[in-house]
């Protein structure tokens, strides 16, 4: 009977062990299905009316629906908008943030960018919207990715025609972290906004460093490696950013607890290249342009008279 008593706890701290770490890597990395696309924090409550408005008005222009095949098979989804009636020779390629939706998450500041001349490529990251994939890529699956949609605008508009990389959150890592892959050369430049340093040091910020939730996410990495083909500090923001080529753009948020601000110093002292970095105060996570529209575009436009 004693036996028992022992055995029995026994058998259910191991299954717990490593059963809660693959609920984790279910949660976190497997495919989620949004269900109501205007449900958003309470931060954007006093801009849910305009991003409304900013949201149907970009859905509703004239739009191509493109589609390209990854290094591992999948399907992947875009919306391509031409910047005006006169063709431009210059693509800004949008990366979305986690469980994300490309086209609301960048709808606050297209127009901005189409005023600039820049046609728009948004891109349905693997496994959200209208791409396939069972697993979320986290920056890492997507920076391949990243590097295949800058291939297929190489090949559609050659190889004189400009393309700046635009991340946001889980999106700016991609973008990040595709500088340290083999970009064509027709890519330019990088704008990232409120990225990570790496995957696992944002897992720890959002679900704490007690012993116990690192070891968790330790394990959770190594269901990722079998399951979705990478773990989750196999490729690292900032070692990417080591290896970068072109100008990179850095924006946060100051009040960012989500992927925290101190990260952008980190990912900024990476970067080797010409660089530049807008912290805007009181902004929470992807509120920056938001928040400070003066300072936001002021800064962008500053980058990208430069390249």
């Amino acid at each position: 009977m004693k036996k028992k008593l022992f055995v029995v706890p026994a058998v259910l701290g191991t299954i717990g062990t490593f059963l809660t770490p693959y609920v984790l890597f279910k949660r976190f990395i497997g495919r989620f299905i949004i269900k109501d696309e205007m449900n958003l924090g309470k931060e954007w409550m006093p801009y849910k009316t305009e991003l409304t408005v900013k949201y149907d008005e970009l859905k509703a222009l004239p739009h191509e629906s493109v589609k390209i095949e990854s290094f591992d098979k999948l399907m992947l989804h875009a919306n391509f908008y031409k910047a005006g009636e006169q063709s431009s020779d210059k693509t800004l390629i949008v990366f979305h943030g986690f469980r994300g939706l490309a086209i609301r998450d960048f709808a606050m500041q297209y127009r901005f960018y189409m005023d600039m001349g820049y046609n728009l490529l948004i891109v349905d990251m693997r496994a959200h919207g209208e791409s396939e994939g069972r697993y979320t890529g986290f920056g890492v699956l997507d920076s391949l990715d990243c590097v295949s949609w800058c291939e297929y605008i190489e090949c559609r508009f050659g190889k004189e025609h400009k393309v700046v990389l635009h991340g946001t959150s889980m999106g700016a890592a991609a973008v990040m972290m595709a500088c340290g892959r083999n970009l064509p050369d027709i890519v330019k430049a990088v704008i990232e906004d409120c990225g990570f340093t790496d995957i696992e040091e944002e897992f720890k910020n959002v679900l704490g460093n007690t012993p116990v939730k690192v070891f968790f996410i330790k394990v959770a990495s190594i269901y990722s490696k079998i399951f979705a083909g990478y773990s989750f500090k196999e490729y690292k923001s900032t070692s990417a950013l080591r290896k970068a080529k072109i100008p990179v753009l850095f924006i946060h948020g100051g009040s960012d607890d989500f992927v925290p601000t101190y990260m952008v110093r980190e990912l900024y002292e990476s970067c080797p290249t010409d660089k530049d970095m807008l912290i805007v105060d009181g902004a929470g996570h992807t509120m920056s342009y938001v928040v400070d529209k003066q300072a936001y575009e002021a800064k962008v436009k500053s980058f990208l008279e430069k390249i």
